[in-house]
Formats: structure tokens, sequence, C-alpha cells
């Protein structure tokens, strides 16, 4: 039956009213065709009977019901992502200047690996990487230019503002040597011990013994662990990389150089191929889901977990910076090298959301934003939120994976906030962080 465009859209209303939307099945309507084809003759006076989707968007900050007649819609591409999906009205065309900026923050997401990416696509109401490449290049529209741009300027400013903190902290005297050994120096001297040197033959160029040795490196633990803006980790961080040790070591000085106001890897050489890149990654996170040690992961390809470090970095600064030139190829490689070591998407999931939360926490760790764990943590559980050991229970969780996946980095920043969050806690940070790791690992 021809209908008017008014007819429809009463026999919609209609339809609606009826419903009992805890039963519905919207794949057998009577005007649902689930192999999805394109109209070939739509005319504005649809013949097709009415056919509404219904999907529930539930993502960390949002749960919205989407309904749409899908036989309005010539396009069978996007009868079908309505259908399975909806449309997330907050990237429509009334939000399209924050769009840029989403894009970006996505892309440098997912650089820095799968539980942050899948953690920064619920924020943004996307159920997974499809929706949100429909959503992307569908319905936004966005420029890749002006998205890359965009990206370039907030790491920039992300550049500055870390430079300005540092020289602040050099004021106040939270960057100044302990016991004659500076930040700088103690990074290069970890590098070394990272790359197989032994502590013994490092100190005699240092001028100390093994004592101080020890008490120097308490100290920089110290700091780093209650400096909440993660200033003194990233100088650490620089120095540790461009340190030069390592078969990667030109690679590791490129990336220390990028880290600086105006820095770029532009015209350096890459560690390894962007290919290799994405299988190692794929590979890491095939043995996390099979329980094997990322070090003898690792070992596969060749390289120590210092060598990994160097690529992941100078990778990481690379990707950010041509995003939008590379992401169609990171898909397509991420894609063939998840099928090829049998990646679970689903894996470790559970009803509570437990293992998801713990993902996010260690990907908050690893990338240097450990600042963000008790507010990420007081936001998902407000009735929880000044409750220090409900919060605590969360991080030690963290903490506890980490000391099977072998993070101990992340399992560090961790134990500062979980020392932050301790109530009766009277040991020194750095004592009690130290205990904490030898328990862990």
């Amino acid at each position: 039956m021809v209908m008017t465009e008014e007819q429809r859209e009463a026999q919609g209303r209609e339809r609606l009213a009826s419903i009992d939307w805890q039963t519905y099945d919207y794949t057998k309507e009577p005007g649902a065709d689930m192999s999805f084809p394109d109209f070939p003759e739509f005319e504005e006076h649809n013949p097709r009977p009415v056919w509404l989707s219904k999907h529930y968007n539930n993502t960390s900050n949002m749960q919205v019901c989407h309904v749409n007649d899908l036989n309005t819609v010539k396009k069978g591409q996007e009868r079908r992502m309505l259908a399975y999906y909806g449309y997330t009205v907050a990237w429509d065309s009334r939000h399209a200047a924050d769009i840029p900026e989403r894009v970006a923050k996505l892309a440098q997401a997912k650089a820095a690996g799968p539980e942050l990416y899948s953690q920064w696509l619920s924020h943004y109401g996307l159920v997974n990487e499809e929706h949100y490449i429909w959503i992307r290049d569908y319905k936004a529209g966005f420029n890749r230019a002006e998205v890359q741009q965009q990206a370039d300027k907030k790491l920039e400013e992300g550049k500055q503002q870390h430079a300005g903190r540092a020289d602040a902290m050099r004021a106040t005297g939270e960057l100044a040597p302990v016991m004659g050994v500076a930040l700088e120096l103690w990074a290069q001297a970890q590098a070394q011990i990272a790359s197989g040197a032994a502590l013994a033959s490092i100190l005699p160029a240092m001028g100390i013994d093994e004592a101080t040795w020890h008490a120097v490196s308490a100290e920089w633990n110290a700091r780093m662990s209650r400096d909440t803006t993660a200033t003194i980790a990233t100088v650490y961080s620089q120095a540790f990389t461009g340190a030069g040790a390592g078969q990667f070591a030109a690679s590791g000085q490129a990336t220390a150089a990028a880290m600086n106001p105006g820095g770029s890897t532009k015209g350096t050489e890459a560690p390894v191929s962007m290919e290799k890149w994405i299988e190692i990654t794929v590979a890491q996170e095939a043995g996390h889901q099979q329980g094997r040690d990322p070090a003898e992961v690792l070992g596969q390809f060749g390289i120590s977990p210092a060598d990994w470090g160097t690529i992941g970095g100078w990778w990481g600064h690379h990707f950010n910076a041509h995003a939008m030139e590379m992401m169609e190829d990171y898909n397509r490689l991420t894609a063939k090298y998840e099928a090829q070591y049998g990646i679970r998407h689903d894996a470790d999931d559970s009803d509570d959301g437990t293992a998801e939360i713990v993902a996010h926490l260690i990907a908050l760790a690893t990338c240097g934003r450990d600042s963000e764990i008790t507010s990420f943590l007081q936001g998902k559980f407000p009735k929880d939120a000044d409750d220090l050991s409900a919060l605590d229970w969360w991080v030690e969780q963290a903490c506890d994976k980490c000391g099977e996946t072998g993070e101990r980095r992340a399992a560090e920043q961790l134990l500062a906030v979980r020392y932050r969050l301790q109530e009766d806690e009277e040991d020194p940070m750095h004592e009690w962080i130290a205990s904490e790791m030898d328990m862990i690992f």
C-alpha cells in the first residue's frame, strides 16, 4: 500500500504506542529485511511497511533509546547501522565544532592501546569501532586535515604546558639533583640497567656507591609519586628514552627530541616498520589473553622490553602526528594480525565489568595519567566517592593484574595512587611502594 508521508508518520506513532519494548524484536517485523538492500527506486511515498528499530546505546556516560523507521532510509548500509547501533545524537551537526577534537582524541587513544581506545569510544557514546567509523565518515563528515591540525595543536600545547611545569619545578627545587644525581642522569642509568648493564658497572662513572644509589632512587621515586601532574615522570621518560641504549638507540634519541616543544619524528628512521609495530602490539595482546610472559612474547621478535619501549615511544609520537593519513592502514593491519593471532575481543569479560574497569586503570597508569584515576573511580561509583577504602580496592585489583602481566611501571604508578588513598599508612611512600612491589612481583 502506498502511503502519504502523513499516513506513514501516523502508522509509526501507532506502532510505537503498541510496542512492548521488553519483548520487541525488530528482526521479525513485517517490514524487516536483514539483508539491508539499497532501495533502487526510492519514492517519496514509500510502499514498504513501517519498520522500527530499537537500540539502547549503553555506554559509560549515556543510555539513550534511538527509534527510527528504517524503511525511510534509502541506503542499505545506513539502514543496517541504524538497526544495529543507532545514531549517537552527540555527533550531529549541532556539535560539529567538537568533532575534530573527538576524532583526534580517539586516534591518540587507539595508538595508546586497545583498553584506553575502548574506554574513549564508550565515553563518546560509540559501541565499537564499526559504529565509530560510520558516525565519523558518513554522518559527521569530518575534515581529515582539520582533525590532524587539531591533534597537532593539542599535542604542542601539551608539550608547552609540560615545559612550563618543569621550569617551575626547577625553580622550587623538586627537580633539583638528589645527593648530586640529576634526574636525567638517574634515568640514563636506569636505561642502561634495563638494557642489561650491571649496576656495579654504572656506579663508578656516576661517582656514587650502591647505598647512595638506593637512597637517590627512593627519593626520585617519591618525588614522582607525589607529583600529580606527572611532570617529573615525563622528564624521566624523556631522559630514559633518549639515553642511547639498546639496538634502537637512534630511534630513542629521536623520540626524546620529539617530546620537546616544536619537536617531531619527521625525517627520522623508524625502529621497525609500521606493520611490524602493529604485529608486535597484537602479539602482546594475544600473549596477555593466553597468560604468557610479555618478555617471552617480545623475545620471539628478537627484542627486549626496553627495546619495545623505544619502539612504542617512536611510533606513538609518529602515529599521533600522522594519524589521519595512517588510520586506514592501521585498521587494516590490526584486523589482519588479530585474525592471525586469534585475538578474543570478549576476553576476561565479566558481568560486573570488573575486568573492563581494571584494564582502564592500567591504561591510565601506562599513559602517565594516574592523576585521573581517583576522579575516574569517583565518577564511576558516586556512592563510594568518599569511601577511600572502596576506591583503593579497585586500584589494588589493577596492581594485582600488573603483577600477572609483568607491567612494573604501571604498577608503580598505581601504587602511588593507592598510597594516597591510605588513611592510616605511616611508612614513607617510597618504602611502602618498594614493599608492595616486592609482594606483587
